[in-house]
């Protein structure tokens, strides 16, 4: 279906909702195009004008579009504000608020309006408020289709209405029932039925219900199922049953297949939610056979007299007969197999009653046949006698009302120049009569099998009207104003009832009238839909009728239903950990309500029956409650609804490092005095957000807003008042908590922090190269001969002997590598080994901080150290193997002292536990090292030392601070150390975390001598911290580190 514009509209229970037509300002035509599964197209107008900006008008604020169970109170209001020309409020102004459409009732306040003291108002008056708004609270009505309801606002002097509309959706399926012409059929063995069996699935309210899973079962007799009985359909037990998803009408269709054996077939459809709602088929099978075939039945009047002469015949064959004396007739033989037309026509039987000519009318009957057997019609024809003798001649100029003696409040307005006969004439006579609505020739669409209240036959048949008949039906059932019904007629052509949209009871609940658009446009048999009237008993007249406005013998009927003792809508909290939440239902029937049954619609899906109930609610939920109260034929029920809300409100924040702490049960929020924080509230169901208040149970320590929600998640601001704990309620009303949070509020503390980048100073000198002697050493002398018998080598140096007296021998002396190369050979005497130089060289000497930087390592070589303050000397080799250490060891990882405060104070302690820092820096250079190793001793697990340490603070520590923090190239332990009774923490470049976190967590053990943690490694504290960069300051610790 298409609006103007291209808008697609949704369709669904003969209804349709378009939504978003663009309007100009000023006349528009909306056209309206439906098209149907096989191309069929029919097209409507209608003119809307739409008013510009610019005079006193009623403008939509809220609620339009909701949806909800049919009979329920939809959760929120339709409000509307009244504007003068220049868009300011009007106040006092009067609203009338009118239901359009649906049976539905509208309340303006928390209790219900009843202008009659028992039914629920569906008309208004209101007076807008200063804001100039005003508001109404809709009830839906019973049935379901797009924009199912509608209620209108208007005002004296406003340039336009506004209209809100709402859709009621189909409940649980509840019961089930035959639907059309299927119930009981012939059927020849080895076949299937010629008739599908249909099934309707329908709610408490009479809705067709889709989607609903029903299963056919072979009760009796020799049948199966397979996969051509049902697209779709689930087999089970070997064919024995199969299950099916019912339609967007309600219907679920199958067809079995028949076997060999004759017999009583009986199957059985069940809903597989609720196998108590079921529906019987029952099928004659019989065996095909060679032969004669052969087809016998009887036609009867209404009043169950036989007609005698009525011509009876079979499309599309000779076959012609009169119906006997008794009303019967037999077609002997040569009657096709298979789906046949039998062509009906009493119009030749004529005759006057009560002085007034009468005749019966003619009509087509379809049936299936089986080969070679005695085919009987199921049930008699039944044909209504026509009075042609009160014949009413339409289609001129003026609209003419067609009524029924003996029926009042049933007419059919036939519209001027609407009507063409079947002749192609425009204007004649036709006639209209009553038929008892359980004795149709055809079984109408639906489970009741007959038409509510009156069905007719408007004669001649196949006469056409467009516009469609307008027809009014008296509301002999009693429905409430609003409901409707659809309006069915007979198509000769397609052989069936077709819905020709619906009739809607009247405001006075007298009568059922056609839709605007709606009604019969082709004359034959046709009625109102669903529920049936009570049963033919001859004069059909109730003991007592309801509500008194029908004759004033009975007070309508109500009900009023209350949850847990309370008739206030009720707000409870979820239990924990998957709970249920467990609420006893009662009702109160007042009126005239002769058989009482009470069905509840408990919100989740869930149908009971009794006057008093037990549910359990599983998970939270907004559930409106519903209680139908059903009273019999002849007296119209009632309802009622309640609200059952089970809410859950959870605490969170978006990141963790805003003094939230979400471990404990309930959570915590950390509040600076003076100041604010938030945590995030979910509201489940979201549905009741604005039903959730916030309240401090002390607002001596803090305060809290909003009030109440407005959605889900809401941000719940904390304001802190004064030092101490409080905690965060939701709620409504005086209900339970639906869940909380505790606030500590803490006050500021101020504290000061000195860094400090420490660079451990070394500066020796190397006073002989590595590898090398002292140089002009002795290293070979000649023997007795004074001479030197070996080959001098290297940069060693040959002194010449003296001839004397006395007479001195030639020598080899090191040269400048202060290493003697050469080799003595002969008598030579060796001084130094080959390779060695002179013992005791000093190779290191002190710099000028006058300390032995360098480390002697005993796998380099045999140097000796001298003492801290003297240097390295050469070992026995006399070869100097040990550098200088002339490189200072530089810190690479300190904070800068800006950025480290703003962490400490924005990120971390000050947000998170209202401890501020104050934070400056110093650059030193400190001897510290006095083992030499290059590292800062750990005074605990490696060196177990305090010596290191206690030379650092010696000389650099800040009196003035409370903490110190001391930045090292190297630290022995790992990462970090801190000693709270000191002030102190020592920091070494080894880590692969942001020194700014690695500092905040060592201020944690010097601030409130925090542990180290392993529970969360978002924990700011965590042992690992260096891998894991958390920020979290949990409430255990922020109660430490501010106590």
């Amino acid at each position: 279906m298409t609006l103007g514009a291209g808008v697609d509209a949704t369709v669904s229970n003969l209804g349709f909702l378009g939504t978003n037509v663009p309007l100009a300002i000023g006349r528009n035509v909306v056209r309206v195009r439906a098209q149907d599964a096989v191309g069929n197209v029919r097209e409507q107008s209608i003119d809307v004008i739409r008013t510009a900006v610019g005079a006193n008008r009623i403008v939509a604020v809220s609620g339009d579009g909701q949806s909800g169970a049919a009979r329920s109170e939809l959760p929120r209001s339709f409000d509307v504000q009244a504007l003068d020309a220049e868009g300011a409020p009007i106040a006092g102004h009067p609203i009338q608020v009118d239901v359009l459409r649906g049976s539905g009732a509208i309340r303006s306040s928390a209790q219900a309006d009843r202008p009659d003291g028992v039914t629920p108002a569906r008309n208004l008056t209101l007076v807008t408020n200063e804001d100039g708004l005003a508001r109404v609270w809709l009830t839906l009505g019973h049935d379901t289709r797009p924009a199912s309801d509608a209620v209108r606002f208007r005002g004296d002097a406003m340039a336009e209405d506004v209209v809100f509309t709402a859709t009621a959706l189909t409940g649980p399926a509840v019961s089930l029932g035959l639907y059309g012409t299927a119930g009981t059929q012939f059927v020849a063995t080895n076949s299937t039925p010629v008739e599908a069996l249909m099934a309707q699935a329908i709610d408490a309210h009479g809705n067709p219900v889709s989607e609903a899973l029903v299963t056919f079962r072979v009760g009796q007799g020799d049948a199966k199922f397979d996969a051509r009985s049902a697209p779709q359909g689930i087999l089970r037990d070997n064919g024995q049953a199969i299950d099916i998803r019912t339609d967007r009408l309600g219907v679920a269709t199958v067809r079995p297949s028949t076997g060999m054996t004759a017999g009583a077939i009986r199957i059985d459809a069940t809903l597989a939610d609720l196998p108590t709602a079921s529906a019987t088929f029952q099928l004659a099978s019989l065996a095909r056979k060679s032969g004669p075939t052969s087809l016998g039945g009887v036609v009867m009047d209404h009043d169950g007299t036989p007609i005698a002469g009525v011509r009876l015949s079979i499309d599309r064959t000779p076959l012609s007969l009169l119906t006997g004396a008794d009303g019967t007739f037999q077609f002997p033989e040569q009657v096709p197999p298979g789906k046949i037309d039998l062509f009906v026509d009493g119009r030749l039987v004529q005759f006057l009653r009560d002085g007034i000519a009468h005749e019966y009318p003619a009509l087509h009957f379809e049936m299936p046949i089986v080969q070679g057997q005695q085919n009987q019609l199921p049930h008699p024809i039944y044909l209504p006698a026509v009075s042609i003798g009160r014949a009413t001649v339409v289609g001129g100029n003026q609209d003419v009302d067609v009524t029924m003696p003996g029926f009042e409040g049933f007419s059919m307005r036939v519209r001027a120049n609407s009507v063409t006969f079947p002749d192609g004439t425009r204007q004649g006579p036709i006639v209209v009569n009553a038929v008892n609505a359980d004795r149709l020739p055809m079984v109408p669409l639906g489970t009741a099998g007959q038409f509510a209240g009156i069905g007719w036959t408007i004669q001649p048949t196949n006469t056409r009207f467009d516009p469609p008949i307008e027809v009014r039906i008296p509301n002999t059932e009693g429905l409430a104003p609003g409901r409707t019904l659809p309006i069915f007629q007979w198509d000769h052509d397609l052989a069936v009832f077709v819905p020709m949209g619906h009739g809607t009871v009247n405001e006075d609940g007298t009568q059922i009238v056609s839709d605007p658009g709606s009604g019969i446009s082709k004359a034959g048999w046709g009625g109102g839909g669903p529920p049936p009237p009570p049963p033919n008993d001859g004069d059909n007249q109730c003991p007592v009728r309801c509500p008194s406005g029908i004759d004033g013998r009975a007070t309508a009927a109500a009900i009023t239903i209350s949850a847990n003792g309370n008739t206030t809508d009720q707000f409870l909290p979820q239990p924990a950990a998957g709970g249920t939440t467990s609420v006893a239902f009662t009702s109160s029937v007042t009126g005239t309500c002769p058989t009482q049954t009470i069905t509840w619609t408990m919100g989740d899906g869930t149908t009971l029956t009794g006057a008093s109930v037990t549910h359990n609610y599983s998970g939270p939920g907004d559930f409106n409650v519903n209680a139908t109260l059903t009273c019999g034929a002849c007296c119209a029920g009632a309802s009622d609804t309640i609200r059952v809300a089970v809410i859950e409100v959870k605490y969170a924040r978006s990141t963790a490092c805003d003094g939230f702490d979400g471990k404990p049960s309930p959570p915590w929020l950390l509040v600076a005095t003076g100041r604010t924080n938030t945590a995030d509230a979910t509201i489940d169901p979201s549905t009741a957000a604005t039903d959730v208040d916030f309240k401090s149970l002390n607002t001596g320590f803090a305060t809290v807003s909003p009030a109440t929600a407005s959605a889900s998640p809401q941000v719940v601001t904390v304001t802190g008042v004064a030092k101490g704990d409080t905690e965060i309620e939701s709620k409504n009303g005086t209900s339970s908590t639906f869940g909380s949070f505790k606030v500590a509020v803490k006050d500021r503390i101020t504290k000061r922090v000195t860094i400090h980048a420490i660079t451990e100073e070394n500066d020796d000198v190397q006073t002989i190269p590595v590898g090398r002697g002292i140089p002009n050493q002795l290293c070979l002398r000649g023997g007795t001969n004074l001479t030197v018998d070996g080959t001098v080598t290297g940069d060693d140096v040959l002194v010449p002997g003296v001839p004397g007296p006395p007479p001195t021998a030639a020598t080899v002396h090191t040269g400048p590598d202060g290493i003697c190369n050469s080799t003595g050979s002969g008598d030579d005497v060796q001084v130094l080994p080959v390779g060695n130089g002179q013992p005791s060289g000093s190779c290191v000497g002190v710099g000028a901080n006058g300390f032995r930087d360098t480390v002697v390592l005993a796998l380099l070589g045999d140097d000796v150290a001298s003492g801290s303050s003297t240097g390295v000397d050469s070992g026995p080799n006399g070869k100097c193997e040990t550098a200088a250490n002339t490189t200072n060891l530089v810190p690479t990882q300190v904070p800068n002292a800006a950025t480290l405060q703003n962490h400490l104070n924005n990120d971390y302690w000050g947000k998170q536990t209202n401890v501020h820092f104050t934070v400056s820096a110093r650059s030193q250079n400190v001897n510290f090292d006095l083992d030499r190793n290059g590292k800062l001793a750990d005074p605990y697990l490696v060196s177990a030392t305090w010596v290191e340490v206690d030379a650092l603070r010696a000389a650099a520590q800040d009196t003035s601070a409370d903490y110190n923090v001391y930045f090292v190239r190297n630290y022995e332990y790992p990462v970090a150390l801190a000693e709270r009774p000191r002030g102190e923490s020592w920091i070494g470049d080894s880590k692969t975390a942001s020194v700014y976190v690695i500092t905040s967590h060592e201020l944690g053990h010097l601030l409130g001598n925090l542990p180290d943690t392993l529970t969360d490694n978002r924990d700011l504290m965590n042992k690992w911290i260096d891998g894991l960069s958390g920020c979290r300051i949990p409430q255990t610790e922020w109660n430490q580190a501010n106590p």
